[in-house]
């Protein structure tokens, strides 16, 4: 189950999503404050000050979210040519934000985007293509758009050629060099999928050969980025490992404990439940084992699953319940 690829696309990765956070009194009056100035500079025509506010809008900061007055200021300031007014501009008529949806319109402001030098404007438009989002599907198209955001630099676009590299595409054959190449890269630069990435490739020795401390390195660097399944896949290695060198089940507890289940859908609860059961077992708390790998069986059993996973969970389940640890 974890142990395969995925590969997870990102459409909206340039719109961060926040937290909701309580804030005091004073707390909220700068809030208030600093909306209050970034309107009357924007008002002002400030290019700037326009792209703030509309994320302020879109976010809900310093004022009620409203997509619409966001769009409204990002193509205020998108207009006088600011590159990440014009992507966010492309995003939100991209995905149908504000009550529009206008492929045409998406695709002008992330080309005129990526042309005013915001480069990750080309992995959206490599999205747009490999997803065939408001355009003819062109898996060909995608990868020149993602080679030029790569050759700019843009990590996202890097990770996204890695992708390509690794499952082959119209016709062209895996190339695992080049993925782990563009995997590299983008691990390097700090994106959190790349990281996660190597950290896979290292683990089960795909491309690269075989480092368990390399895998735990990459893992932990995307975990601490808040990349869950990196963490799911963290917690799982410290857990399971055959080497005692990486082996920590109280690590593997205190990495697995900070996802948050109610955001996962079943099947990755599941996932991330099996790796708990596993956790629980290497400290000696078997009857915590027990009851979690029961729950990822029934999970498993609820949304039909191969039956080779919910094999698979019986056989943990079982060395659980003959108080053995589980090794990968």
């Amino acid at each position: 189950m974890r142990r395969k690829p995925l590969f997870i696309v990102l459409a909206v990765m340039a719109l961060a999503v926040v937290a909701a956070v309580k804030i005091g009194f004073f707390d909220a009056l700068l809030v208030s404050s600093a909306f209050n100035q970034s309107r009357e500079r924007a008002e002002q025509g400030d290019a700037k000050a326009q792209l703030e506010l509309g994320k302020r809008y879109y976010h809900g900061s310093g004022v009620e979210k409203d997509e619409e007055q966001a769009l409204v200021w990002f193509l205020k300031s998108a207009e006088q040519f600011n590159p990440e007014a014009m992507r966010l501009a492309g995003l939100m008529y991209n995905n149908g934000q504000a009550a529009v949806q206008d492929p045409k319109q998406a695709l002008r402001w992330l080309e005129a985007a990526y042309d005013a030098s915001d480069n990750m404007a080309a992995y959206f438009i490599g999205q747009m293509y490999q997803q065939g989002e408001g355009v003819e599907k062109n898996m060909a198209t995608a990868f020149n758009w993602y080679q030029k955001g790569a050759d700019r630099a843009d990590s996202w676009s890097q990770w996204a050629l890695g992708n390509l590299y690794q499952s082959g595409f119209d016709g062209h054959p895996v190339d695992l060099n080049s993925a782990v190449k563009w995997y590299r890269l983008s691990a390097k630069l700090g994106n959190e999928l790349g990281q996660h990435e190597m950290g896979r490739l290292y683990n089960h020795g795909i491309g690269v050969e075989q480092d368990l401390g390399k895998a735990e390195m990459w893992y932990r660097r995307a975990s601490e980025q808040g990349y869950w399944l990196a963490s799911n896949n963290l917690a799982w290695l410290l857990a399971t490992a055959k080497g005692s060198g990486i082996r920590n089940g109280k690590a593997a507890l205190k990495v697995i404990e900070g996802i948050d289940l109610a955001q996962l859908d079943d099947l990755n609860r599941a996932m991330v439940l099996d790796t708990f059961a596993a956790a629980y077992a290497e400290v000696g708390r078997y009857v915590d084992a027990v009851m979690a790998q029961e729950k990822v069986i029934a999970l498993q059993q609820q949304i039909k699953v191969e039956p080779t996973l919910i094999s698979e969970s019986e056989a943990r389940l079982h060395a659980y319940q003959q108080k053995q640890a589980w090794r990968e």
